[in-house]
């Protein structure tokens, strides 16, 4: 509400996960070696260093800890909403394999959208979005002409009412402190390691 307030959305998975990395170079420090993490932790990355949860707490914003993006603590101090409803397999999905018609599809198209539905047995199938059809409950699934898959957002719930979380947190193991950790609360949650940034789609 306070993202849609200030005019901005919170961050698809996707987009978080880019953000940290530092772009498409990726070479960040942000990396999903235990150890390049723990050479780098009291340089980069706020995080206690051990299980009393004493040693430090959350900081406020400090250019210490930006990437190359100059987007701040981006891994450690508080893990962060974003507006995908959580999924154990949303990335998964994101594979040329799972769409039998991908080829055709694309044929002479920079892009292709597509989202999963329920068949007659309960199985999930893809779809293809015909014409950018404008389908606000599905979960789409991004493909450019070379296959990989871009920003897919998890819109339905199904089993799990609970938004993602990325990034870690001051109070937690190192071994959440990587690019790829995955979490999730449900959406009422209040907790001390949450917060979340804000996405402004208008600027370029």
């Amino acid at each position: 509400m306070f993202a849609k307030w200030f005019g901005c959305t919170l961050p698809s998975e996707a987009e978080w996960e880019y953000a940290c990395r530092g772009g498409e170079d990726n070479n960040d420090f942000m990396s999903d070696d235990i150890v390049v993490l723990q050479n780098l932790l009291d340089e980069k990355v706020n995080y206690t260093g051990d299980k009393t949860n004493k040693t430090r707490n959350v900081i406020p914003i400090n250019n210490k800890y930006a990437n190359s993006l100059g987007i701040i603590d981006m891994i450690g101090n508080l893990r962060e909403w974003c507006m995908d409803w959580f999924s154990e397999d949303v990335y998964m999905k994101c594979i040329v394999e799972s769409y039998p018609t991908y080829q055709d599809d694309i044929s002479s198209k920079q892009e292709v959208k597509y989202y999963w539905v329920k068949n007659s047995e309960g199985i999930e199938e893809p779809k293809l979005i015909p014409n950018d059809e404008d389908l606000p409950n599905a979960n789409i699934y991004i493909f450019d002409k070379d296959g990989y898959c871009i920003d897919p957002v998890q819109t339905n719930l199904d089993k799990i009412e609970a938004k993602s979380l990325r990034g870690g947190c001051f109070d937690w193991s190192i071994a959440n402190l990587r690019p790829t950790y995955r979490n999730h609360n449900p959406a009422n949650n209040v907790y001390k390691v949450n917060g979340f940034r804000l996405v402004n789609k208008e600027v370029n």
